[in-house]
């Protein structure tokens, strides 16, 4: 391709490379355009950001075929190894020596839980780990593996004598039993964010929480960046899915269980046909109970909202907060609310318990069916 140095008349004919061009001003050279030649000039070709793309992806199917993943981190892989939920293909170190003295007693570990359990371990280089875990903080090992899958649910019985049970489709039962308190479930309502759906499974787990469960559309899945997110909490957490939520909530509050919905707009009167009860008031039932958190940014469904029994927000502190800031992160909230939740169900154990909902009544069931059933 040619250019030239300066702009002239549309009529100009262009003449060849190096020869000059008298115009009534002065006289331009045409001089041959250097660098990256564009690609419809030369059909077939490659410009090098292709080529370099095409050998990443080509290592990256080396390490982790479609059906597969790979997960990083030291805690990620430690609890992974000793959980066993999945199917575990090879281990891949680090070929340099670890010079941070704090993390090669984990790295030992990490080896000799996985040569106990017999996964294979590779060395590679850590431009390979690199690419194997797309530029993440890998702390030098990385593991492929089949992915998570997550339990089915259609609904959860009744809690009674420390007992109930899942609905697996089609009429699977799962058995849940709890001695310490009634259940604790958390449902996330479309959490999209990755990072913020390990980051609440790592305080569920940590609170103690019996079980995660999330809206299989337009939910965050659970990918390595998850994982890493946890702290190696989704690999121990039992997590569970389903294709609609409101179906699932309408079903567990039928069943007696409490719906509380966290909203992040505080009001002293009733949300739709629910109640706010105030912090110091979660865990003080012997039923079972469902918190439920809504989306990063518009929070909980409108249909979602009207299936909770009750509602809970977390109250500021600042009387000058601007009205941008209207409420916490969906990892911090649900961290605020767990501890006040398992805090407050501790002290009750101690004391009289009281009812959110009362009891389930069948005919409840009759006017229930009649609503909207449409979770998309």
């Amino acid at each position: 391709m040619i250019q030239i140095r300066a702009l002239f008349t549309r009529n100009l004919v262009r003449p060849a490379a190096g020869s000059p061009v008298q115009t009534s001003l002065r006289t331009y050279v045409f001089v041959p355009q250097r660098g990256r030649v564009n690609n419809q000039a030369r059909p077939g070709k490659k410009t090098a950001k292709q080529k370099q793309d095409e050998r990443r992806r080509a290592r990256i199917a080396r390490f982790a075929p479609p059906d597969e993943e790979v997960i990083y981190g030291h805690s990620v892989i430690l609890a992974a190894l000793q959980a066993g939920r999945r199917d575990l293909r090879t281990l891949y170190v680090k070929e340099e020596p670890e010079k941070d003295r704090k993390l090669k007693p984990i790295t030992d570990l990490i080896l000799n839980t996985a040569m106990n359990i017999g996964v294979p371990i590779e060395r590679v280089s850590k431009g390979e780990l690199n690419e194997l875990t797309n530029y993440q903080v890998h702390q030098g090992v990385a593991l492929r593996a089949s992915g998570l899958q997550p339990t089915h649910l259609t609904s959860i019985t009744q809690y009674q004598n420390g007992q109930y049970y899942g609905v697996t489709p089609p009429t699977k039962l799962l058995e849940f039993t709890t001695e310490k308190h009634a259940p604790v479930w958390l449902a996330l309502d479309e959490v999209q964010d990755p990072r913020n759906l390990g980051a609440i499974i790592r305080s569920a787990y940590y609170f103690g929480v019996d079980g995660v469960l999330v809206c299989r559309k337009n939910s965050a899945p659970f990918t390595p960046v998850c994982s890493k997110a946890s702290a190696g909490a989704v690999e121990l957490m039992d997590l569970y899915y389903t294709n609609k939520m409101m179906k699932f909530l309408r079903a567990c509050r039928t069943n007696g269980w409490a719906v509380v919905g966290a909203t992040a707009a505080p009001r002293s009167q009733s949300i739709g046909s629910s109640s706010l009860i105030p912090m110091n008031r979660l865990g003080k039932t012997e039923q079972g109970v469902i918190l439920v958190v809504g989306n990063e940014g518009y929070g909980l469904r409108p249909m979602v909202r009207k299936k909770c029994t009750h509602h809970v927000a977390i109250p500021s502190t600042n009387p000058t907060r601007s009205p941008l800031i209207d409420s916490l992160n969906v990892s911090v909230a649900s961290a605020l609310l767990l501890n006040s939740f398992m805090r407050n169900r501790l002290e009750a154990r101690l004391g009289e318990f009281e009812n959110l909902v009362p009891p389930p009544n069948p005919l409840n069931t009759i006017e229930l069916e009649d609503e909207d059933e449409d979770d998309e």
